[in-house]
């Protein structure tokens, strides 16, 4: 008899960090040696989100699903675990849920709810921050670039807490306009002291840009200030780097709580954890682009675009 298990991703397949996710669950659940017939739904929440767009999914789902039952329903991202939160009970009931990227919801309603489990998201701001101003001496501003989506909300959230730790250091300018960034003013004023925190946004296999929203790009090629992030999916789009959450650590963490569901233990007994962080992670490109020494770069630190550290020469030189 197969297993099903619905997987209700937040965003739309064509966002890289959906994309990923799936790319190193599937794989996982396959590994269980159960039979399984999967089916997965893409809410599409970084280019619709308000509460009509969330009912109207909630109605759609009632219609389509009315006939099926599943044995698990996996959760990706804050949008698909907010959705559940309110609406499980009455679409799936009695359904055990597995969830990734809880960073914006209350856990106590989670606490509350037995059929629950899986990570939440704490994001490593405070470290990154360590590391920008250790690396640019001459900080005086960190430009945060954020939207009003879920996740955005919850880190603008996280990071209120730690900016205290910060202060006389330096500034916090949140900037709602992306915009300014390519106003000449603004940017000489800014970028020889600035450098920028990009929190929210999504990125496409098949665009160098970042996507801010489904409205707003920004376009790093000729941005000359550095710019981090905790998002391992920014790497190779012009940003320099950061302590970042790894997407695969995360794929491995929910795929491995979602087969032992799967196996019979209830979300009850398998504790709610948080989502494993990477290590350090950077463009090389972008380090020496700003003058920045490898050597005082964290240990055990992680390169894309590194260069060749050995060489093939013809027998007859050596």
């Amino acid at each position: 008899t197969p297993k099903h298990i619905l997987i209700i991703n937040s965003y739309d397949k064509c966002v890289k960090r959906s994309e990923y996710m799936m790319d190193k669950l599937i794989p996982i659940l396959k590994s269980s040696n159960e039979c399984l017939d999967i089916t997965v739904e893409y809410m599409d929440t970084k280019s619709f989100n308000n509460s009509e767009y969330m009912k109207n999914i909630y109605k759609f789902y009632k219609k389509k699903f009315m006939e099926k039952k599943f044995d698990l329903i996996i959760s990706i991202d804050d949008d698909s675990l907010n959705f559940l939160t309110k609406y499980s009970k009455s679409l799936f009931p009695n359904t055990p849920i597995v969830f990734t990227g809880g960073n914006y919801i209350d856990e106590s309603l989670l606490k509350g709810n037995p059929l629950f489990t899986g990570m939440i998201e704490r994001p490593p701001l405070k470290e990154t921050i360590d590391l920008a101003l250790t690396l640019n001496k001459n900080t005086k501003n960190i430009i945060v670039i954020n939207d009003n989506s879920l996740k955005g909300l919850s880190l603008k959230k996280s990071l209120d807490a730690i900016i205290p730790n910060f202060k006389r250091k330096v500034n916090f300018i949140f900037l709602d306009n992306i915009n300014l960034l390519h106003n000449k003013d603004f940017f000489n004023k800014h970028h020889k002291n600035s450098i920028i925190l990009l929190l929210s946004g999504f990125t496409t296999s098949y665009s160098d840009y970042i996507f801010i929203d489904s409205d707003t790009v920004l376009s790093t090629k000729y941005l000359n200030m550095p710019i981090y992030s905790i998002w391992e999916m920014f790497l190779g789009h012009g940003i320099l780097g950061g302590k970042m959450i790894s997407r695969e650590k995360e794929a491995i963490a929910l795929g491995n709580m979602s087969i032992r569901v799967l196996k019979g233990e209830h979300p009850s007994d398998i504790p709610i954890i948080n989502t494993p962080i990477g290590n350090y992670k950077f463009d090389y490109e972008i380090t020496t682009k700003f003058d920045i020494p490898s050597t005082s770069l964290p240990y055990k630190s992680s390169f894309i675009n590194l260069k060749p550290l050995s060489y093939t020469i013809p027998k007859i030189l050596v």
